[in-house]
């Protein structure tokens, strides 16, 4: 899963989703030695990724699937508890409409649950990143509509948003520390971030090509 993860990412990526994904990684998550940043191609990237998770399999002794399972579960610990549940139905009243999040949110999990390819793990990806950018979006409690437009998938945005949650505070606590601590490179926080930004970039890649023809 490791291989075609990469390789159906990074390397099936666009110049200019490729080149802002690079702007992301590198330096934050990502160390290069020697080569500087405009000499590194899809395929030294691709490399140093497989390096990288290999790394973090070393350390944490999990494997690559682990790795995309915490993904999945971080993501759906950011998103549900904001979505909007379906109204319990009460004895002779018309049936209550789910609301659209909640449908979404389910199909979401319905395709975890069988996820065995990345066009799964890119279904769900994009449904799950749009609930959350809509979620940092609203003004809602709790969230019953979304944007599913890839336009609402700001990369920059959405991961600012990430880094600025905060872990649940305990009792007595006023000020909860961060949610998520990416001072190791090396640790599933920060593979998790580095999962969401290739995956944010796979997803919007054309159109961000599209956006720069328009200009």
């Amino acid at each position: 899963m490791q291989q075609r993860f990469v390789k159906e990412t990074i390397l099936a990526m666009n110049p200019v989703a490729f080149g802002r994904m690079k702007s992301a990684l590198v330096g934050e998550y990502i160390q290069f030695r020697i080569v500087t940043p405009e000499r590194i191609t899809k395929e030294t990237l691709a490399e140093k990724l497989h390096d990288y998770f290999e790394k973090i399999q070393y350390k944490t002794g999990k494997k690559f699937e682990d790795l995309l399972k915490n993904y999945t579960a971080v993501l759906d610990s950011l998103v549900e508890p904001h979505v909007a549940k379906t109204p319990q139905s009460k004895k002779n009243e018309p049936t209550p409409i789910t609301p659209r999040s909640r449908k979404y949110y389910e199909k979401a999990v319905e395709i975890k649950q069988a996820l065995k390819s990345l066009t799964d793990l890119t279904d769900y990806s994009r449904l799950m990143l749009c609930l959350y950018a809509s979620i940092i979006n609203s003004n809602e409690e709790k969230l019953r509509n979304l944007d599913f437009a890839l336009t609402c998938l700001n990369p920059d945005v959405i991961i600012a948003a990430m880094k600025n949650e905060k872990a649940s505070a305990l009792f007595g606590k006023k000020n909860p520390k961060p949610r998520f601590d990416t001072s190791d490179p090396y640790a599933t926080d920060s593979s998790f971030f580095v999962i969401v930004i290739i995956m944010l970039y796979a997803i919007i890649g054309d159109n961000l090509e599209e956006d720069l023809e328009n200009e």
